[in-house]
């Protein structure tokens, strides 16, 4: 018996599908967080992420979500009970995943403390009218193409689910990870101190290097050692409460005193993905329940 020949246009289609197989990488999910822990019961929440990926990768969460379309972005969840989600990214070459909890209490007086983790997807940098997605701060050379610009490092965080008449004690910033730019100097000796502005998200993408802020700045850091703990911020706790109810995001932007100090030398920090901000409502003595400002 005779053995069916395979058409030659097979084993092209075949050799051309392996040798771009062969140049793939597999995805890495740079981030995947929930906005806002934890919620109440009935509440909703966004889960955002950002994935280094091709273009034939495929996303998936599971926990009811399903398939998604992009490499960064959000979706809004509302779980009834606790509940842990997994982003997997995957194509020919690998697969990458990560998961992130939604904390779901069912009593609205039980928040000790709110935490919101920065959002990758809507965050980043600018410099010289430039912006990516990267979160760093300090000032550039000329292999970023245009030579001592101050970089200034944004941060985005949803408080569209915090009631307007929540009371605010304390708020606290959290640099999860951090590290100076490779091969840099000392940022701190050569750019100043690092300040933190509170910024209205409309003004990110303001050209002038001097933040448009009316509050001044919320922190100062003037050694690097600082980022190790988490530290608190009065005058961010009274910024944030004022844009409650009115506002869905606040923006936090970091720079250095400095621009630059002309030395065509790069010098900064670059900071993980999950930079949080804590905040702890008003509780009353000796009771860990949530306490509202009066109206």
């Amino acid at each position: 018996m005779k053995m069916p020949v395979t058409p030659w246009w097979i084993f092209i289609i075949i050799f051309v599908f392996s040798i771009h197989a062969e140049g793939l990488s597999p995805p890495i999910i740079d981030s995947f967080i929930v906005n806002t822990n934890p919620i109440i019961e009935g509440d909703k929440v966004s889960l955002s992420w950002m994935v280094n990926a091709d273009e034939t990768t495929r996303f998936m969460i599971d926990g009811g979500v399903g398939p998604v379309k992009y490499h960064f972005g959000s979706i809004e969840v509302s779980p009834t009970v606790t509940t842990t989600y997994t982003l997997t990214a995957s194509n020919e070459a690998g697969s990458d995943s990560k998961t992130a909890q939604v904390v779901v209490v069912k009593d609205p007086n039980f928040r000790k403390k709110i935490v919101l983790n920065s959002i990758p997807s809507i965050g980043g940098n600018i410099w010289a009218g430039k912006w990516n997605w990267r979160r760093e701060v300090g000032d550039t050379n000329d292999d970023q193409g245009i030579k001592n610009a101050g970089i200034r490092s944004i941060f985005i965080f949803d408080i569209s689910s915090i009631p307007s008449n929540t009371g605010i004690d304390n708020v606290e910033i959290e640099f999860s990870d951090y590290h100076s730019f490779p091969g840099s100097n000392d940022p701190f000796s050569d750019l100043g101190c690092l300040n933190a502005y509170y910024i209205n998200p409309s003004s990110t993408f303001i050209g002038n290097y001097d933040a448009s802020s009316s509050y001044g700045p919320m922190f100062t850091i003037c050694d690097i050692k600082k980022l190790d703990k988490p530290f608190s911020s009065e005058s961010l706790a009274k910024a944030i409460k004022e844009d409650l109810g009115k506002r869905f995001f606040s923006e936090l932007r970091l720079q250095f005193e400095k621009e630059t100090d002309g030395d065509n030398e790069q010098e900064g920090i670059s900071f993980g993905p999950n930079v949080k901000l804590i905040i702890h409502p008003k509780s009353r003595i000796g009771s860990p329940s949530w306490t509202p400002d009066p109206p």
